[in-house]
């Protein structure tokens, strides 16, 4: 007999973003927006999905928004990468940046990918370098994201990373965390204010 039963979703505890973390910019909402704006929300509801809060604080610059798109879709374009490769770079990428909002977000992702909430806390911990218990793919990501975001990838990281996954899938890796520390570091900036479903409030 077949088990039809689903997979049981993983829990995921509220996040809150610490007192510092004050917005900057407030959300231009769908009634808020002017024409250029509605236009650059929809293309981004076309290519990407729904607009979070990140792309709501650019909706007084249209063109900040199609650079999101662009930014989503270089990431959608590392195909020689495994998704948990990607993701865990993405998480990695924020939390050396120091970007709440997108830590949040990513650990929420990662742990839809099968990762526990205590593998999640090591990666966003920015001043670990200890994974225990990690395949070797996830690992050596999070070294890649580590030190791209810090003071550029060595030569011995990146031999290991065209060694595991081809030239083209480290190329794809090192686009993965230029976009992800471009799109970290405007919500840094920012200071995006997290959504309802992030704080446990729906």
């Amino acid at each position: 007999m077949t088990d039809t039963t689903a997979p049981a979703r993983p829990t995921f505890a509220p996040v809150h973003p610490s007192p510092t973390w004050v917005t900057r910019v407030d959300l231009i909402g769908d009634g808020e927006a002017t024409a250029e704006t509605q236009e650059a929300y929809a293309r981004h509801k076309a290519v990407v999905g729904p607009l979070h809060n990140g792309i709501r604080q650019l909706g007084e610059f249209p063109a900040g928004v199609d650079f999101e798109i662009a930014v989503a879709l270089a990431i959608r374009a590392a195909t020689h990468l495994p998704p948990v490769v990607v993701e865990v770079a993405r998480l990695r990428c924020a939390a050396v940046i120091g970007c709440e909002y997108c830590v949040a977000w990513h650990s929420r992702f990662a742990q839809r990918l099968g990762f526990s909430i205590d593998q999640v806390a090591l990666i966003w911990a920015a001043d670990n370098r200890s994974f225990p218990g990690f395949d070797s793919e996830p690992a050596l990501a999070i070294l890649f994201a580590d030190e791209f975001s810090r003071n550029g990838v060595s030569t011995h990281t990146w031999e290991a990373a065209a060694s595991l996954w081809g030239e083209q899938g480290a190329l794809e890796l090192t686009l993965v965390c230029a976009a992800q520390n471009a799109s970290s570091r405007i919500s840094r900036t920012l200071m995006t204010p997290f959504e309802p479903i992030l704080t446990g409030q729906k």
